[in-house]
């Protein structure tokens, strides 16, 4: 089990993160499924991104049953039961006696075998709504939902004790998930007069991951480059608009790249539509851009404690999806934003994964299922699986581009029912919003989670415990290295003579359909360079001296070191002439979801 912290957008704040998850992980008081208490006593330095109790923190209330585009509720395929009723919890009458009693009671030492927990509760849910929702199980004596002391806000879980303990084996017996008006929640018995689970009280957050807008600016005026012979200023490379600019140069991840702090845990992140593109562009394929804080590349998969976690750059735009990476800076008007556009050719590379069995790697790692995803962009269509009239209402200006189809990324959603993770999280739209996506073969679920940017009294993170695929041996458990991923990184060289740099149309097998995995040439290079050369599957870290840290120099080495290529790129036109034996254009594959008419509606100078 890995503690795993997510952030939505960051937006460079990213000294007021850590400085939060420090305090989750110090503070005694503060719940595991809860840091809004930690978070309010954080005070973070000067800054514009200032870290206040983030109610996301809470338990995750992933949804189960999706509303229809008229904000009906509709059941969905899940393991809880069906809503009874649509999208918002009932109240109860304000003032009442009932109210005041249900609000102000506190959970019960007399009867412990009759009472309950119930974890993933959302902030509307109130006591009134648990006690009419578990009344169907027997006599419900008591309901209490603790709430934080600092901002008065509901903490994600609740108490529930009914008169006999006959009630609670009744509901257990249902099995262990509810879903208490589209929000799944977890129930179990309740130990002692606990307010958390015991056996996770203890465990800190090991792992952040950032959905992108991480802002990784170097350098914030010529005086301060760190890089030989940088082509541009990071600050002239990021596509914000010039009052974002002036509060961006004050952030510290500069402090971060130079030594002078240190993450204090293993940090992944994927780009945005807010970055400093020139830096991201010199390590495509994946690298640290700080000690302890690393890049995925446009996209990538690597490892981290058992987990297997993959993830993707940008945002989708169909004029650019199928063109090569053309933009280099310094970059113009076009170019600054383009080059944050999902393409094609990484959605091909993605696609590959688990593709086909029997791989060489599988000697040296096991192949397993995707774990995590990460993206900025929201897949297309997920709005579907989730609370959609609540998504409405937060944000009624996406309901008519998400009823034609304009909004998300089509090739998002077909990566998530390709690779079907356990769990992805995104970002981008600026809003909390949680859906359970069920797959074709009905014993797996997508557990998906966007969150807010990372600001004051928003929902910005989220803390989770996530169990490996398959579980974890205990040397994975206790190596708290990033290691590489083998499978993509045959994957990776398989690909490499596909890259292209050209303006025009991306030439892929079968129109990027192709879907048959590493040939077995690649496979069994990747397997022998690493015998060959004694490596292990560690990640090397990013050296403390700032000059031996050119990200040049770290993707020169990924695929020239490990991989025993060059880095290679060519034209479109070049790919098409070559026999392409690297990838079976036999392989199965879904249908090209991109459609040229399908734009996300937020402008790329929306405002961060």
């Amino acid at each position: 089990m890995v503690r795993v912290a997510v952030l939505g957008c960051l937006h460079g704040a990213l000294e007021d993160a850590y400085r939060t998850i420090l305090m989750i992980n110090s503070s005694a008081e503060s719940s595991p499924l809860d840091s809004s208490a930690a978070a309010a006593k954080s005070k973070p330095a000067a800054s514009s991104a200032d870290v206040s109790a983030p109610s996301s923190a809470s338990a995750p209330s992933f949804a189960s049953a999706p509303t229809s585009a008229d904000g009906a509720g509709a059941s969905a395929p899940s393991a809880a039961h069906a809503p009874s009723g649509g999208g918002g919890a009932p109240e109860e009458p304000s003032g009442s006696p009932a109210s005041q009693r249900h609000a102000s009671a506190e959970p019960s030492d007399a009867n412990d075998a009759a009472k309950i927990f119930v974890g993933g509760l959302a902030q509307t849910t109130t006591p009134y709504a648990l006690r009419q929702h578990f009344a169907q199980f027997g006599d419900v004596q008591n309901c209490h939902i603790p709430t934080d002391k600092y901002t008065q806000r509901p903490r994600g879980f609740g108490f529930v004790t009914f008169a006999e303990p006959s009630a609670v084996d009744a509901l257990l017996a249902d099995g262990d998930k509810q879903n208490i008006h589209g929000n799944v929640v977890d129930v179990r018995r309740a130990t002692g007069t606990q307010s958390e689970p015991t056996e996770r009280s203890t465990e800190p957050v090991e792992l952040l991951l950032v959905c992108g807008d991480f802002q990784a600016l170097r350098n914030v005026g010529p005086s301060a480059v760190t890089t030989v012979e940088a082509l541009t200023r990071d600050i002239d490379a990021i596509n914000i608009k010039p009052k974002y600019k002036i509060e961006a140069i004050e952030k510290d991840f500069h402090a971060y790249h130079t030594g002078k702090k240190v993450a204090p845990i293993m940090t992944i992140f994927v780009g945005g539509n807010h970055e400093a593109s020139n830096h991201l562009a010199e390590i495509k394929y994946g690298g640290w851009v700080a000690p302890n804080i690393y890049f995925l590349g446009y996209a990538g998969v690597v490892r981290y404690k058992g987990l297997r976690i993959a993830g993707i750059s940008g945002i989708y735009k169909s004029q650019d999806y199928t063109r090569g990476r053309y933009e280099t800076p310094p970059y113009d008007d076009d170019s600054i934003r383009s080059t944050y556009h999902t393409r094609r050719f990484d959605v091909f590379r993605l696609k590959q994964v688990n593709a086909r069995n029997g791989l060489r790697t599988e000697k040296v790692q096991p192949q397993k299922g995707v774990d995590i995803f990460l993206s900025h962009d929201w897949p297309s269509g997920i709005w579907n699986h989730g609370d959609y009239a609540r998504l409405v209402r937060s944000k009624p200006f996406l309901q008519d581009d998400m009823r034609s189809g304009r909004l998300g990324s089509p090739p998002l959603w077909d990566i998530l029912h390709t690779l079907k993770p356990a769990y992805w999280f995104a970002a981008h739209l600026h809003c909390k919003f949680a859906a359970i996506v069920p797959h074709v073969e009905g014993t797996t679920n997508t557990r998906f989670l966007a969150l807010d940017k990372c600001l004051p009294r928003r929902d910005f993170m989220q803390i989770l415990d996530i169990e490996p695929e398959g579980g974890v041996t205990e040397e994975a458990a206790n190596d708290s290295s990033l290691q590489y991923d083998l499978e993509w990184l045959s994957i990776v060289r398989g690909c490499e003579s596909l890259d292209s740099t050209a303006r025009g149309e991306h030439v892929l097998p079968n129109d990027g359909n192709t879907r048959s995995g590493p040939s077995d040439t690649d496979d069994a290079h990747v397997v022998a360079h690493f015998e060959a050369n004694g490596r292990d599957m560690r990640i090397p870290p990013m050296p403390d001296d700032p000059t031996a840290r050119l990200a040049t120099e770290q993707s020169r080495a990924f695929l020239g070191g490990i991989l025993g290529i060059g880095s290679v790129r060519q034209t479109a036109a070049a790919a098409d002439a070559n026999e392409i034996d690297l990838l079976d254009d036999d392989g199965g594959g879904g249908e090209d979801d991109a459609d040229d008419d399908n734009e996300i509606p937020l402008d790329d100078d929306d405002d961060m």
